[in-house]
């Protein structure tokens, strides 16, 4: 997984993730954009083995469900399933409290569902109940609640990027004394649970009003930044999102123009990068491409498959780069193991440990080349407006970037 997300994203950026403690009990809160990918992202970043609890209807399957719980994830049931999930939830609850007086790390989603738009929904109490109940049993062993915010440059698109920035861990104000005192214990969960929302706001790229403005936004502000250090940029994509939020009116026209003429134009969000006189020969799209396309040849299968899988099967834009990811992992691991047997017998031990090598290093080389081709395809599209274009989307990008940090 951790070589399938770097080829996926072209950069996982990740800020403060020493906030995290390596050791005793941790609740991690985090914003929810793109399904499983989140969980997924994380478990790889962090050092620590990550339990998190995923939609209950993912285990029906025995064997999807006997998969699922090798990864560490355990079933969490909506309450709009029925009343039938009640009991199930209340079994969920009691594996996370096993887990945490265990020491181990346990992810939450408090929006309860995944959803792509620059927004965060509103956080049900279930991790903060948990916490507190946590704080009333032992203590002397406080689990801290850490928030960690996912942002995402595109939802499904692979070359994008992806910023994980974790904040200030915290712990219950106040705690009953007494388990029996509802109303208090009420309190301070509601409590937790605002200031729980409140950090992860502070972490992540949102706008409840204006999603799609801002995901627009953002894209003219990636499109010019020039800092290479992910923890900066990730700070100042926040700054940056915070402002355009917080004075909308002021920017929501000029972003909207710029869409529109952008549109026009016919060129793609990520295109307009290369405005500023950046190009990309071609000499190395001719070059390569012989390597390219046996590469291409040797390994595009199941990838190809994947993809189709993807594109026939996902409904939901916030499912989809999980599953292409996914299967097309296992697709290619069986793929790989397919043709090295295969080689094995008919060549030898000898020939086989050479396709083993060969065969992933030309798929690299194939992936890489089609990165570079996707990129010379934004370019080419912006050589080919004419300066009229090419100036009105400068000006209205200007315009906007008036919002940048300095």
């Amino acid at each position: 997984m951790r070589c399938a997300l770097n080829l996926f994203y072209t950069r996982i950026g990740s800020k403060d993730l020493q906030l995290i403690p390596d050791k005793g009990p941790v609740i991690l809160i985090a914003n929810h954009p793109s399904s499983l990918m989140d969980a997924a992202l994380l478990g790889v970043q962090l050092k620590r083995p990550l339990h998190f609890f995923a939609r209950g209807d993912l285990f029906r399957n025995a064997f999807a469900a006997w998969i699922l719980r090798r990864l560490h994830m355990h079933p969490i049931h909506h309450h709009q399933n029925g009343r039938s999930t009640l009991n199930d939830n209340d079994d969920s609850f009691e594996v996370a409290m096993q887990l945490l007086e265990a020491g181990e790390i346990v992810l939450f989603f408090p929006e309860g569902i995944s959803q792509t738009a620059y927004r965060l929904l509103p956080f049900k109490k279930g991790a903060f109940r948990l916490a507190v109940q946590m704080a009333m049993k032992n203590s002397a062993q406080p689990c801290p609640v850490v928030p960690v915010g996912i942002n995402y440059s595109h939802p499904k698109l692979p070359f994008s990027q992806v910023w994980i920035h974790a904040g200030t861990p915290f712990l219950p104000a106040h705690v009953p004394s007494e388990a029996t005192d509802t109303q208090a214990f009420n309190q301070v969960v509601r409590l937790l649970t605002l200031k729980g929302a409140h950090a992860i706001s502070q972490l992540v790229i949102a706008d409840d009003h204006h999603p799609v403005e801002l995901a627009e936004a953002m894209f003219v502000y990636r499109n010019n930044a020039t800092d290479p250090d992910p923890s900066l940029m990730i700070s100042n994509e926040i700054q940056f999102a915070r402002k355009i939020s917080s004075q909308h009116n002021r920017y929501l026209a000029e972003i909207n123009l710029y869409r529109e003429a952008r549109l026009r134009c016919g060129v793609t969000p990520t295109a307009p990068r290369f405005l500023k006189d950046r190009s990309l020969s071609s000499w190395p799209l001719w070059l390569g491409f012989p390597a390219a396309a046996i590469g291409w040849l040797l390994n595009a299968l199941p990838l190809q498959v994947g993809k189709w899988i993807a594109d026939k099967k996902v409904t939901r834009e916030d499912f989809y780069s999980w599953v292409l990811v996914v299967v097309s992992l296992f697709l290619y691991l069986f793929w790989w193991l397919a043709i090295t047997l295969l080689t094995g017998i008919i060549a030898g031990k000898a020939m086989a440990l050479t396709t083993a090598i060969a065969l992933p290093l030309s798929g690299y080389a194939a992936w890489k080349y089609y990165q570079y081709f996707v990129a010379w395809k934004d370019c080419r599209a912006v050589r080919q407006l004419n300066t009229v274009q090419k100036a009105v989307l400068e000006d209205l990008a200007a315009g906007i970037l008036t919002a940048a940090p300095v």
